[in-house]
């Protein structure tokens, strides 16, 4: 009885892989070794969980998906894709299910079996968050169009190159180069390819903006309130634009400089100045900041002017002295001839 149970199982077993259906597998292109490769399949009403195999590496889309380093799974509807960031001769071989048991498999393309060239990515300084940053890559005869990445975001130069606010590409020769107006800790691993599959990788290094320089303002004397001040900062390898914030208000240095009726930012080498023309108790603390993200901050010393003591002048006493004169002479008219006349009735 038991070998008929366990022979229904294995026909019904055997039924149900048989109506599953093998599908292809496509890569992105020839595979390079030590290159990055993208792997994708469609199959009709695809059923989730689905996993990628190599040997006994997996990596499965369910609710979420498979999302380090060097493999990513991606999905959109009928559609599973796996990135793999270094193709191996371990694994050249790749196997994909879905829940509904369809399959597919693929032995990777491998162009001449070479090794794609792995170049250095250099950065500008080191990065600060929130802070620009410039990446630079030098490879001979670099072949374009060339792409930086990080995550899902590409940024390329091919006849033309990207030249948005946030990051922008210039190319010169055989260096490429990407700008980043704002360092994320999103996007702190960026890659570059061009079309030759050379390629390289970069991991920030990342200076905290806890960790930024603090320098000390200095006010050319005691504030006094409705006067004008000066205020300075003297920072090493000083970056413009600078500015200089009080509440809402700000005062830049970059190509040009705020020079206004109240507050004139004037700048030399490595040394910014703020000149105040009144003083007001609103606008007590100030701040500065560079482009490298150097900061200063200062909290104003103020004298509250002392009030003079009412004094009067030349002018005010004669004036005084004078119509005392006049009022006394007054007083002894009146009591001369008030004498006089009661003098007279008597």
């Amino acid at each position: 009885m038991a070998k008929w149970i366990l022979f229904c199982l294995l026909f019904v077993t055997f039924v149900y892989l048989s109506s599953a259906d093998t599908y292809n597998i496509t890569q992105s292109g020839p595979a390079v070794l030590n290159g990055n490769l993208t792997l994708s399949i469609t199959i009709p009403n695809m059923k989730r969980p689905v996993v990628w195999k190599c040997q006994n590496y997996k990596y499965e889309c369910d609710r979420t998906c498979a999302d380090g380093p060097d493999y990513k799974v991606t999905h959109l509807g009928d559609t599973s894709t796996l990135w793999i960031k270094n193709v191996t001769e371990k694994c050249l071989t790749w196997k994909f299910e879905d829940d509904n048991l369809n399959i597919g498999r693929i032995d990777l393309e491998i162009k001449n079996l070479s090794r794609a060239q792995k170049y250095n990515i250099t950065q500008s300084g080191i990065a600060v968050l929130n802070g620009c940053l410039t990446l630079t890559i030098t490879i001979p005869d670099m072949k374009r169009p060339v792409v930086w990445k990080c995550r899902n975001y590409k940024y390329e130069c091919d006849k033309t190159c990207a030249d948005g606010p946030d990051y922008k590409v210039t190319q010169d020769g055989d260096t490429s180069t990407l700008w980043i107006k704002k360092v994320t800790e999103k996007c702190l691993t960026w890659r570059f390819d061009d079309d030759n599959l050379n390629a390289a990788d970069i991991d920030l290094k990342i200076k905290s903006f806890s960790s930024a320089n603090i320098y000390k303002i200095t006010q050319s004397g005691i504030a006094v309130l409705n006067r004008n001040l000066t205020l300075s900062i003297t920072i090493p390898n000083m970056k413009r634009p600078v500015v200089w914030k009080c509440q809402n208000y700000k005062y830049e240095c970059d190509k040009t400089c705020a020079d206004g009726p109240d507050y004139k930012v004037t700048q030399d080498g490595d040394t910014s100045k703020l000149w105040i023309k009144k003083v007001t108790e609103k606008c007590s603390t100030w701040k500065f900041d560079d482009d490298n993200l150097n900061i200063g901050r200062i909290d104003l010393e103020i004298k509250n002017p002392k009030p003079k003591p009412h004094g009067l002048t030349t002018l005010e006493i004669v004036g005084i002295i004078f119509g005392s004169l006049i009022l006394a002479a007054i007083l002894v008219g009146l009591a001369y001839f008030g004498y006089k006349y009661f003098k007279n009735n008597h």
